[in-house]
């Protein structure tokens, strides 16, 4: 993979995002929003149990803005490349930029890392929003700090594995809307976004467990609002981020190859 690339997708995806200027002031004022409805939504929920036991000193509020910063993270990663790919197939310039000297699996990968970058930064306004805003105070110190970036990187790793495997789907069977939506929705819901995964039943936790964005989230909630550092989640965070990217790089590889034999490269 060429990695030298990847500056000029960048240029050109900062081109475009730079073409429409109210896309920040409305993205911002998404954040803000979202921040306002949880904060009031965290002043009835501490007022029973589950604030304290979900996010310590922080609170519900505290609990659900790092799962919904992460979560912006991970519907980037699982929308992005098979949005991306749509859109080319639809304006037809797929077929031109997978026909250029530039492997498959990088154009696609490239193609989506400014949305990703984009979330990013979104999802640390948020963060940042809640402590300037709201008061959110985290309980960390600079290695509970570095352990959260450690988790970010893990995550996005892992989201555009998965945002790669659903762009190879889309490749092969051009709609891929539905399980764009149900991943998407399915995900926040089990892996303890909104709520402790221990109000599940208990065959559910175990479903909810073996979710990256669970392990993401514990991580990154015990760094950040409890001072401690859950090492078993974060090794099977960075592992499954190392054994996953490229399996699902070669998966794309073998799904443009099987459209190009079959000739619906150009299709949708």
């Amino acid at each position: 993979m060429n990695v030298r690339l990847l500056p000029a997708f960048l240029r050109r995806d900062m081109a475009i995002q730079l073409s429409y200027r109210a896309d920040f002031t409305l993205q911002t004022s998404s954040v803000l929003l979202t921040l306002i409805l949880f904060f009031y939504v965290s002043e009835l929920v501490d007022d029973g149990t589950l604030g304290a036991e979900a996010g310590g000193a922080a609170g519900y509020f505290g609990f659900v803005v790092i799962g919904l910063a992460l979560l912006r993270v991970l519907s980037s990663g699982l929308n992005s490349f098979a949005q991306r790919l749509r859109n080319d197939q639809t304006s037809g310039t797929l077929e031109a930029m997978l026909a250029s000297p530039v492997r498959s699996r990088t154009a696609i990968l490239f193609s989506a890392a400014f949305d990703l970058m984009r979330a990013t930064f979104f999802a640390s306004v948020m963060i940042l929003a809640a402590i300037v805003f709201f008061g959110l105070r985290l309980d960390t110190d600079a290695l509970g700090v570095l352990v959260a970036l450690i988790t970010l990187a893990g995550a996005i790793t892992v989201f555009a594995a998965v945002g790669m495997l659903l762009a190879a789907f889309t490749v092969v069977y051009k709609q891929s809307s539905a399980a764009l939506q149900i991943a998407s929705t399915g995900v926040g819901v089990f892996s303890g976004v909104y709520f402790p995964i221990e109000t599940f039943p208990d065959g559910v936790q175990a479903i909810a467990n073996l979710i990256p964005l669970t392990w993401a989230v514990d991580v990154t909630r015990s760094a950040l609002l409890h001072g401690t550092i859950e090492t078993d989640r974060l090794l099977l965070l960075l592992g499954s981020a190392v054994l996953l990217l490229p399996l699902c790089l070669l998966v794309v590889d073998r799904a443009v190859d099987k459209a190009r034999r079959h000739g619906t490269l150009a299709q949708y």
